[in-house]
């Protein structure tokens, strides 16, 4: 009986035993099992919150040495060029790491593992190594296993996590290592995809500023507009400056900028708000060149507008661009040509008129003179046709003149217009000259029955090309006898300030108030070409002459009250 109960008690204390041991055990490996679990969360909050690449390899080897209990890791990278790299390492000292990388770079076959292969890789001590250089490391180490744990992810291979321990890894302590593994490479896909979207986030800043830039350097208003909506999107400079938004019938860009004025269509018939640009372009209208104009307080501006629309890509919806260019120069030296063109045909008309006029009379005194010449026949008829035979010869000498006037006065032109026309200053008693020109001009106030009257004969002395001054004084003189209507002419000198003035009034039809500025233009007059004659150069010259002398021109009319011109030029 004793040795019975004494083997029952023998059992029952071995199951006891064992019963302790199993709840130990089981104990033990759920403390691991949650003092993984911590780790593991603490390596997931590190990981989630760290910012840079550098940091998550320092963190993975020590973190990840803690969580396994090895005694060494490294994280090892191998860049594009096949060069390999130790990112951080724990529990070795750095001389092991300077000589391991060493041995690794001269190891093409690891080299390629760790770049291309994504399976993991187990070794023990009762196992033929991989490669001599990780057999190396192992021994040095003084391990019993080696893991070799690629750090990948689908789209990309950062290198390998190597570990190093002193007891061999079960299956638990695998599934944790890959743990690691995997979430280091996600992290640092992570981090890599977000640098990547900086880089193209700071790219596509960059490229907007610059493509802002060239829009507001060129002389274009840009507009970009979300269709349907008609929001606007982007003015450039150039657009904002104008305000041409609200211009063409959209939102202020600029709303310190004035836009009064109305906008119209090419034949400046006034734009409903229907027919505005903008509107129509944010219906989906495309504009080709459409010319409009504003008109405001400053004047008429010609505008160009052209509409594209651009549909929806990616992460941006669709949207038109408006350009509007200022065509208003453009526009200006067109009808700048235009009126070039109408003046050189107003002066070819007018000077085959004006030349024709004495060319016929000359002819004509030329034909009269030879009938004459046919018909004597003897002295007597000699003395009697004498007087007839002076007065042609006194036209053709007048007609003559004239030609020679008219080319005299083409040929100025083309002095000026090219600088040539230089002027011989000198001192010049202008009561003598303007004595000179009147008596010159005798005849021609005798055959239009116009009186020319010399009222002040005060002495004045002015610098001045003497050929010049006489020809503005011709000029002056010889319109009034022309418009004067017959009736008398008079001219005035005095001294006003530091100029000499002189002034001369006729009675005759007078100059409206709206031509008192154009009649100074080339090839212009106030009365018709028909009536009157001349090829309009001869104020023009006058103005210019006097101009280049220091000198001014001036004009006061009404229309049928006669006309004053008043040519001032300094004194000596």
């Amino acid at each position: 009986y004793f040795y019975v109960s004494t083997s029952a008690m023998v059992l029952m204390l071995h199951g006891l035993l064992r019963r302790n041991v199993q709840l130990q055990t089981h104990l033990a490996r759920s403390q691991r099992h949650v003092e993984h679990a911590s780790r593991l969360r603490t390596l997931t909050a590190m990981l989630g919150s760290v910012s840079e690449p550098d940091l998550v390899a320092s963190i993975v080897v020590r973190e990840g040495c803690l969580l396994l209990g090895s005694q060494t890791a490294l994280v090892v990278r191998v860049s594009d060029g096949g060069e390999p790299a130790v990112d951080s390492f724990w529990g070795v000292s750095h001389e092991a790491v300077t000589r391991f990388t060493t041995e690794l770079s001269g190891d093409a076959a690891v080299l390629r593992q760790l770049r291309d292969d994504c399976r993991p890789i187990w070794l023990h001590d009762d196992e033929a190594p991989m490669a001599p250089v990780l057999a190396r490391w192992r021994q040095q180490t003084g391990a019993r296993s080696l893991s070799l744990l690629p750090l990948a992810t689908r789209q990309r291979s950062f290198g390998a996590l190597l570990f190093t321990s002193k007891t061999a890894l079960g299956q638990q302590e695998r599934d944790l290592a890959m743990t690691v593994a995997n979430q280091c490479a996600q992290t640092l896909e992570r981090l890599r995809l977000a640098a990547q979207a900086r880089r193209g986030h700071a790219l596509l800043e960059h490229e907007h500023r610059w493509l802002e830039q060239i829009l507001d350097v060129g002389p274009i208003a840009t507009l970009l507009v979300e269709p349907l909506s008609g929001r606007l999107i982007f003015a450039n400079e150039v657009a904002r400056a104008k305000n041409i938004s609200r211009i063409i019938g959209g939102p202020s860009d600029a709303p310190m900028v004035a836009h009064q004025g109305s906008l119209r269509d090419a034949q400046s018939m006034a734009l409903l708000p229907a027919q505005m640009p903008y509107l129509r372009t944010a219906r989906g209208e495309s504009l080709t060149d459409e010319e409009v104009q504003w008109h405001s307080s400053a004047g008429i501006s010609h505008l160009t507008l052209t509409s594209l629309h651009l549909p929806a890509c990616e992460g941006h919806g669709a949207t038109a661009i408006i350009s509007v260019q200022d065509v208003s120069k453009y526009r200006r030296s067109q009808q700048a040509l235009q009126a070039a063109v109408r003046g050189r045909e107003a002066f070819v008309a007018a000077a085959g008129h004006e030349l024709r006029t004495p060319l016929t009379a000359l002819q004509l005194s030329v034909q009269s003179l030879q009938r004459t010449v046919e018909r004597l026949e003897g002295a007597e008829r000699l003395a009697e046709a004498l007087p007839k035979v002076q007065q042609s010869l006194a036209n053709q000498a007048h007609s003559v003149r004239r030609l020679v006037a008219l080319v005299a006065d083409v040929l100025d032109v083309s002095r000026l217009e090219s600088g040539r026309l230089q002027l011989s200053l000198e001192p010049l008693d202008l009561g003598a000259l303007v004595q000179d020109v009147v008596a010159r001009m005798s005849d021609l106030s005798r055959r239009a029955d116009c009186k020319v009257v010399v009222r002040n004969q005060q002495p004045l002395v002015v610098k001045f090309d003497r050929v010049r001054l006489e020809q503005v004084v011709t000029n002056l003189l010889s319109n009034a006898i022309k418009y004067g209507a017959g009736r008398p002419v008079s001219i005035d000198i005095w001294a006003m300030d530091s100029d000499a003035c002189l002034e001369i009034v006729d009675h005759g039809i007078g100059i409206a108030q709206d031509q008192l500025q154009r009649i100074f233009e080339r090839f212009e007059r106030a009365a018709s070409v028909r009536q009157y004659g001349g090829l309009g150069l001869g104020l023009w010259l006058a103005q210019q002459i006097l101009q280049q002398g220091g000198g001014r021109i001036e004009v006061s009319s009404n229309l049928g009250e006669g006309a004053t011109f008043r040519a001032l030029m300094p004194l000596v």
